[in-house]
């Protein structure tokens, strides 16, 4: 019996009468999927019934009993996603606000024009939790674009019965704009740029506390923010005449000592408002909200790199020539091209512990602050604290990328930009 076949047959059993539905149990050999112990509610119950029978207010004809499997796959193909008059309409600043960090709980996605509560599907996901929490508040399109599987009639059943309203199809926009999937923003903060996100908080904001809270935390992007799903991800660790090692963010948690450390964090930029009163610069026009104190928690870099075979110390690695440390980030430019920075051997593995982040003021990172790890280094300025971090690879020189070369330097007064 496919899965398909059985959990029409489960659908049958539903009345609008009932206040909880428990589906036990859908098993296929095929798929190897389990589907164990779901309850929705009576208005998620009633709405079941309706995407099997065929509500009036669909623009879908009502799917026969006795429909084959090629008119099963076209039925549901056709009404996933499709506008519902009866449902409410909600902005893309509402499916947002419903991700990971969801201040109510719940997580919400989006396919094509049907917004979903998938809360209490999270833990049911035969792929694992992980591979859901990344697309909450998001699209899942892009997700169901590599993992083609999704696109199946018993899957778009299933969507449906976590209908919760409507919203405006992103997918096409997000195509042409890179800027699509941006996670939400506190509306206090004051926005110097929207593509890249800059912004900082109010000065009176940020005196108020010793510890600055995680949505008041100034925030400084050069690209869109990556969309990295945690059981994907892996940090690599190089350095010349040994062969890379990965570190998935599990090992992380799980096989080093988790170590905190209370440090500051300040843009490069940060008063550039005052400096332009007395010789104009360049750069975002930052007030003097751009620095933040968190308490950050994560695994010692030293730990990971001497784990890795690579020198794990500033004596150690300085003996073999290895002056820099690089520091290369999952956001890229259009061209592909990753945020990396370097910061000097010395001052990365000397007497004061740098950190790989996963954690901020006791909470995951969120998206905007490196979500899932980043570096830190107490007492370097904020640019070569590098977020979303990829790889870190131990080298003579040091980076030659732009923001390494051409930005983020001081000069003398007698310097002149145009002369740089």
């Amino acid at each position: 019996m496919s899965a398909r076949f059985f959990f029409r047959r489960c659908r049958a059993f539903i009345r609008p009468t009932q206040t909880r539905l428990a589906i036990a149990s859908v098993a296929a050999a095929t798929t190897s999927l389990a589907f164990v112990g779901r309850f929705v509610d009576e208005r998620r119950v009633a709405f079941a019934q309706d995407a099997v029978c065929g509500a009036e207010e669909s623009s879908v004809e009502p799917l026969a009993e006795d429909a084959s499997d090629e008119e099963f796959e076209e039925y549901w193909e056709r009404r996933a996603g499709a506008v519902r008059p009866d449902l409410p309409w909600f902005d893309g600043d509402a499916l947002a606000k419903h991700n990971h960090a969801s201040p109510d709980g719940r997580l919400w996605i989006a396919y094509k024009n049907g917004v979903y509560d998938v809360t209490e599907w999270i833990a049911l996901h035969p792929g694992g939790e992980d591979k859901v929490l990344a697309a909450a508040g998001l699209s899942i399109e892009p997700f169901w674009a590599m993992y083609g599987q999704h696109i199946s009639g018993w899957v778009f059943e299933i969507l449906e019965s976590y209908r919760i309203g409507n919203i405006q199809s992103q997918i096409d926009q997000c195509i042409v704009d890179p800027y699509c999937f941006e996670p939400p923003r506190d509306e206090r903060l004051i926005v110097h740029s929207k593509t890249p996100f800059n912004a900082e908080p109010p000065s009176d904001l940020l005196g108020e506390s010793f510890l600055t809270p995680n949505e008041l935390f100034y925030v400084r992007n050069h690209y869109p923010v990556p969309m990295v799903e945690p059981g994907d991800y892996a940090l690599e660790i190089d350095a010349p005449g040994r062969p890379p090692q990965r570190f998935t963010l599990s090992q992380l948690k799980r096989e080093f000592p988790k170590e905190s450390v209370v440090s500051a964090v300040q843009c490069g930029g940060n008063r550039r408002t005052d400096l332009n009163e007395h010789r104009p610069v360049k750069g975002g026009m930052w007030l003097v909200g751009a620095m933040g104190n968190a308490n950050w928690s994560g695994a010692p870099l030293e730990l990971v790199l001497e784990r890795a075979g690579v020198p794990s110390r500033a004596g150690e690695a300085l003996r073999e020539g290895l002056r820099h440390v690089h520091f290369e980030s999952l956001d890229c430019d259009e061209n592909g091209h990753p945020y990396e920075v370097s910061v000097p051997t010395a001052t990365a593995l000397g007497a004061t512990r740098t950190l790989l982040a996963y954690e901020m003021n006791g909470e995951p990172l969120p998206r905007d602050h490196g979500w899932p790890v980043r570096v830190i280094v107490p007492g370097v300025v904020g640019a070569r604290q590098v977020k979303w971090l990829g790889a870190v690879r131990l080298r003579a020189t040091e980076n030659t990328s732009h923001w390494q070369q051409r930005d983020y330097k001081s000069f003398s007064p007698s310097s002149d930009w145009d002369r740089l």
